[in-house]
């Protein structure tokens, strides 16, 4: 009860010193709806949306400076089986409106083999587990669409921004571009063949996997969701803004150097109506706050937008 105060020398302190963030968007805050009432935190109006499909699981919050005009927590045509996780927030502003999500993960889908699921063992079950929840994740793709063009219509400017579970494609995963360029360079300094030839299956790997989407956060149906919202209005600021750069956003926590080597993927997004894309003036992905050695926060790291001044 009562109002809370963040510790400047905890990572959430750490980046609202950084950042002097205006709005704050968090994602898989796994929280219940008994445990909110510990985050009414000093200076933010602090909005939930908690999974109640089953405890510690998903979540989203928004905290924010100025109070909105109202808050949502319903995706309109989306399944009610992923209504139930938590899993998005609409805060309402006089000409514009942030929409928070956290994309289901299509990690529960398995993996959907090459060849075919013929000579996979219980091929048949594990195909109606897969296209289940394939099917899930486009008809949840299918509704944001829809309501990311109906709000724009109706508001006037929308910023959609979360953890999308998707990575677009070479350049936002580590055994892409950057590998790429990795060989590149041992190449020219005439290094080891060793080294190169295991630099060269990793990047033909993730052609592979992009050709043909069996990956979860790389799957065809995944990128052609974010590819048909990105289609209808609306842009991916980072990559428009720095086109050459990698961006990473999310690293493997069971592979501990993957951080600090950078071998990561970009799945985080700030999303932004065309017409506010001239506006946004810097984005900055903050890799570092709150890594003490090899303990991390997250598996992910936060991202900031930045616009021009009004």
């Amino acid at each position: 009860k009562g109002t809370r105060e963040i510790l400047p020398s905890s990572p959430m302190g750490q980046l609202i010193t950084k950042t002097n963030p205006d709005i704050i968007c968090l994602q898989e805050t796994k929280l219940q709806p008994s445990h909110v009432s510990c985050f009414n935190i000093v200076g933010f109006h602090t909005y939930w949306n908690s999974s109640t499909a089953r405890k510690g699981y998903s979540g989203v919050a928004i905290w924010s400076r100025e109070k909105p005009v109202s808050v949502s927590t319903k995706l309109p045509g989306a399944p009610p089986e992923l209504q139930k996780e938590g899993r998005i927030l609409t805060a309402f502003y006089p000409g514009y409106v942030v929409v928070n999500t956290y994309t289901p993960n299509t990690l529960r889908a398995g993996q959907k083999p090459i060849r075919g699921w013929g000579k996979v063992k219980d091929g048949e079950e594990r195909k109606k587990t897969y296209d289940h929840y394939i099917g899930l994740r486009k008809a949840w793709d299918l509704a944001l669409s829809k309501y990311l063009v109906k709000l724009e219509k109706e508001v006037g400017s929308v910023i959609w921004c979360g953890d999308m579970n998707v990575a677009r494609g070479l350049q936002d995963i580590h055994n892409g571009e950057m590998t790429k360029e990795k060989i590149a360079a041992e190449k020219a300094e005439k290094n080891r063949p060793s080294r190169i030839k295991t630099l060269e299956k990793r990047y033909k790997d993730a052609e592979k996997t992009l050709k043909h989407g069996s990956s979860a956060g790389l799957r065809l149906e995944e990128r052609a969701g974010l590819d048909r919202i990105l289609a209808s209005g609306f842009s991916d600021s980072y990559r428009v803004l720095y086109p050459d750069q990698y961006g990473f956003t999310y690293w493997d926590r069971t592979k501990k150097y993957f951080r600090r080597s950078n071998n990561g993927w970009r799945i985080d997004y700030f999303v932004v109506s065309d017409n506010l894309l001239p506006c946004v003036e810097s984005m900055q992905v903050y890799k570092d706050i709150g890594v003490v050695g090899r303990k991390v926060p997250s598996d992910h790291a936060p991202l900031a937008i930045k616009f021009y001044p009004e």
